[in-house]
């Protein structure tokens, strides 16, 4: 996209006083809610894996539940989508033991692998619509988020 458009981010990103490098960075912090730095890399478990650009310290939440880019749906509206879109909202969400809903996160926190020894655990905080994830170990950096599916 060219800078000069006026209907575009960058013109955006001019209006909000910033470059549009500036603007881009706050707008791909913005659609990352996860609350550490990650990057999406080649998994050795499974395709693609979520990976940390820092080190993480244990105790540390490092997703929670954001209404304005996560979405819950019922299986009622479930069953009301495309088979396709089902598979996708069943391969890249979650069916959450909490509120009975599924939760797709449209952030990168769906390339969190699975495994029996995670580095995270899903947390229930009263006030908190669905379960948070938190490190349950320091974590390094460059290493690859896993959770228990299990646990939502």
């Amino acid at each position: 996209m060219e800078e000069s458009d006026s209907g575009s981010f960058y013109a955006l990103g001019k209006r909000a006083g910033a470059s549009p490098r500036e603007f881009e960075s706050r707008l791909l912090r913005w659609l990352n809610m996860l609350l550490v730095k990650t990057f999406i890399s080649p998994s050795k478990i499974h395709g693609s894996g979520l990976f940390v650009a820092e080190n993480i310290k244990k105790g540390t939440v490092t997703w929670k539940f954001d209404s304005a880019i996560d979405i819950l749906i019922t299986k009622k509206q479930m069953s009301r989508l495309p088979r396709i879109t089902q598979e996708f909202i069943k391969e890249y969400g979650s069916l959450s033991n909490l509120s009975h809903k599924y939760v797709l996160s449209a952030d990168n926190a769906r390339f969190t692998n699975h495994s029996s020894k995670p580095n995270l655990e899903t947390k229930i905080i009263k006030g908190e619509p669905e379960a948070i994830a938190v490190a349950n170990r320091d974590i390094e950096k460059d290493e690859e988020l896993t959770i228990n599916y299990r646990s939502f």
